[in-house]
């Protein structure tokens, strides 16, 4: 096998994934903004004092963690569709004659 079937084996394969790499994506940032919109309607109990400090710290915390492993997972994936995108769009030019 040539480089030019290995090319095109790995275009159509990352072709054919990208549409869901940009879906999985998409599901992050939707659960990150369920997350933050959660952190912000328990800031809003423990400020008008429907909430204890102890039980808002604990929600803090937590909604926190989940914030910061959504904002990685996020850039890795903003990363690798940048990956891809830049690579089906070398193939075509190279190979599109």
């Amino acid at each position: 096998m040539n480089y030019l079937e290995n090319d095109h084996e790995l275009y159509k394969v990352v072709k054919r994934k990208l549409p869901n790499q940009k879906k999985t994506l998409d599901r992050f940032k939707k659960r990150q903004k369920v997350v933050i919109d959660l952190l912000d309607e328990n800031r809003e109990h423990y400020e008008n004092g429907r909430m204890y400090e102890i039980d808002f710290a604990r929600i803090k915390k937590f909604t926190k963690e989940l914030i910061n492993g959504y904002e990685k997972d996020i850039l890795h994936f903003e990363g690798h569709i940048a990956d891809i995108e830049e690579f089906i769009e070398v193939y075509e030019r190279a190979y599109s004659k």
